[in-house]
């Protein structure tokens, strides 16, 4: 039946016509001449229209075609005349009397026609009945009832996390009570710590207490202090573990090294500098017996990142400790190792350097490019110890297969260790090492740029180094003119002279108006090396970029710095040598002063003087026309030839750069 009616009103609204015998002509299926009379005629009586689920659709369709209507949950009420009797005709069927009311949506032709008996009046006002909600619920499908677990969660979740800041807002809201008069206490409240330790004792629940310090180290911990605080706590109650106190190293290096970023001071505050190190390093000290080889590796690496060197007593038993596990010891911890001894300087025993290094060694293949250069720069920062010829043929043949791997550090760091250890590989291994360089030159800073001319002119590389890459230093360097610092001038300078190739002129403007900047920060040794290297790349005072001025600035702060450290005798000859061939003669009381002190150098020497030293003061001495500098001469054995050493290499031992990988 619905399938007829629809058919017929798509006809009667296609403007197809009716026919008797026929039916429908225009419409679309042929429906039968009877039936379409009869549907026809329902329609027009109203019969066959669809009953509404509720009252709101009903009031929805009144509002579609008689305008504005009341809201859905205040049905329209009848006027005043149209109101019902109380009590007449109540219960009456349909065919009696008129009704008093009439089914909602019936008035505009929605409801069920209601049935017109002989008694009803025509033209009498039907009332709208009130809705009675009586609507069957609908239907649950699966995917409905999905849809509302997925709404319920999502309220239960916004309630979760509005729950909290209720609970802000509630604190915030509540005032403070006053105090009654008399009711104040007598003692200030204790201060309440940024940690409460657990409640169980630590034999009956060891795991709690861990995780409860490791938790802390890793989240609650913003200062040095608040560290050893922790670690003070946990450690006068029990016995800490090794994943605690690796923790705790760790995490007390990299706080420190964040601050010292953001501050740029070494020396730290109250809160972070090396008297909390020293307590950590001390707790560490008493556990050695439970460290594994990492914990030994971070203690040392926590030390070296604060630059504390720790008493004999417990750098005695550290190295023990290290030799007993040297056979566990992975490569990432020795390559560790070995850098964090060479930024302390700390000389540990040879065999214990010795097995680290045979072990890593052993593993060459497996070593990367900065595990080798760690070791290599640990080993030249030492003093009393030389890997010796195989072990670095060894290291650099490790190194060399991975040349394309290397960075700028890589570089700046073999760089170093080989000229700091005196050791010059063939030329076939440095000139693929040199074109490798350049393809990174882009990528290095000012400090990895001068050390690396520093090494470069110590290892006397001159006839390899081509001038694509020298120039490319010089442009690299003046790029980065903002970032140079006191040491940039001496480390390029004495490159540059043992290279025997000359800056750009911008470029050594711009280094000579840098050390006249930074001149209170230079070292007598760095003014030695200053005026030495211009003097041997030919320069002369009052002539070119070289002014007098500058030279005498150069003076005055040799003997300021002199006052605090007094200068060597190396750093004297050079001094005075630089000056004769600057032909910028110092003054007599400069000259002077010069003269007593080599000379009280060269008496407490045992060696006496060397023969470079010697030549140097010589050549000085009869330039400046001094008598007193040729009798010292006199007075002090000249070339022995024991001692005997070439004319500049000794000054390497005055510029070691601290290069931090």
């Amino acid at each position: 039946m619905r399938r007829a009616s629809r058919l017929v009103a798509r006809a009667l609204l296609s403007g197809g016509r009716q026919d008797s015998a026929a039916g429908l002509t225009a419409a679309p299926d042929a429906v039968p001449g009877a039936l379409c009379h009869s549907v026809a005629r329902h329609l027009m009586s109203g019969t066959l229209s669809q009953r509404p689920h509720s009252a709101a659709e009903a009031a929805l369709s009144s509002n579609e075609q008689l305008g504005g209507a009341p809201p859905w949950d205040a049905p329209p009420t009848a006027p005043a005349a149209a109101q019902p009797v109380p009590g007449e005709h109540s219960g009456s069927s349909p065919h009696t009397s008129a009704p008093a009311t009439v089914h909602a949506g019936e008035a505009n032709g929605a409801g069920p026609k209601a049935a017109k008996g002989p008694h009803s009046q025509p033209g009498q006002q039907r009332l709208a009945r009130q809705p009675r909600h009586s609507s069957s619920p609908r239907k649950q499908t699966p995917r409905l009832q999905q849809a509302q677990a997925g709404d319920q969660e999502q309220q239960q979740h916004q309630h979760r996390q509005r729950w909290p800041q209720q609970q802000r807002q509630h604190r915030q809201w509540q005032q403070p009570q006053k105090a009654r008069p008399g009711s104040e206490p007598t003692h200030a409240p204790a201060a309440k710590k940024l940690w409460s330790l657990p409640r169980s004792k630590p034999e009956n629940n060891p795991v709690a207490w861990q995780r409860h310090l490791v938790f802390g180290l890793l989240h609650n911990i913003e200062t040095c202090r608040e560290v050893l605080q922790l670690l003070q706590d946990h450690a006068a109650r029990r016995q800490l573990s090794a994943r605690e106190l690796t923790v705790a190293c760790s995490r007390m290096g990299k706080v420190f090294t964040a601050l010292y970023k953001e501050s740029g001071t070494m020396g730290g505050n109250a809160d972070n500098n090396t008297t909390h190190c020293a307590g950590v390093f001390d707790i560490v000290a008493k556990n050695l017996s439970v460290l594994d080889t990492q914990g030994l590796a971070t203690s040392i690496w926590m030390a070296a990142r604060f630059h504390y060197m720790p008493p004999q007593e417990q750098r005695t038993a550290w190295e023990t400790a290290v030799w007993e596990r040297r056979e566990e010891m992975s490569l990432i911890e020795i390559s560790n190792v070995f850098f964090s001894l060479g930024v302390l300087h700390w000389d540990p025993r040879v065999e214990v350097m010795e097995a680290l290094l045979d072990r890593a060694l052993e593993r060459q293949r497996e070593l990367t490019p900065w595990m080798v250069c760690n070791m290599m720069w640990g080993c030249a920062r030492l003093t009393s110890f030389h890997p010796g010829p195989k072990r670095m043929v060894q290291m650099l043949e490790a190194l060399l297969p991975q040349l394309d791997a290397f960075k700028p550090e890589s570089f700046c760091a073999m760089l170093f260790s080989l000229a700091c250890l005196r050791c010059r590989p063939d030329d076939a291994a440095l000139t693929a090492l040199l074109d490798a360089l350049e393809w990174r030159l882009k990528e290095a800073n000012n400090r990895q740029l001068v050390t690396m001319v520093w090494a470069l002119g110590a290892l006397q590389l001159g006839e390899l180094v081509t001038e694509r890459l020298w120039s490319g230093i010089d442009a690299r360097l003046l790029m980065q003119e903002e970032q140079l610092n006191f040491s940039s001038a001496p480390f390029y300078f004495f490159g540059a002279a043992r290279l025997q190739m000359a800056p750009s002129g911008e470029l050594l403007q711009m280094l000579l108006s840098k050390a006249v900047a930074l001149r209170s920060e230079l070292r007598t040794g760095d003014v030695s090396v200053i005026l030495w290297g211009l003097a041997k790349l030919g320069h002369v005072s009052g002539e070119g970029p070289v002014s007098k001025r500058f030279v005498q600035t150069m003076i005055e702060r040799f003997m300021e710095h002199d006052v605090e450290a007094p200068a060597t005798l190396r750093q004297l000859s050079s001094f005075l040598w630089s000056l004769a061939l600057l032909a910028h003669p110092p003054p007599q009381k400069v000259l002077d002063r010069c003269i007593s002190a080599a000379d009280s150098q060269a008496t407490q020497s045992q060696g006496g003087l060397s023969s470079t030293d010697a030549s140097m003061l010589l050549s000085a001495f009869e330039t400046f026309g001094s008598a007193e500098g040729l009798a010292l001469l006199q007075r002090h054995i000249i070339g022995t030839g024991e001692d005997e050493v070439s004319a500049d290499v000794d000054l390497t031992d005055e510029l070691r750069p601290d290069v931090q990988l």
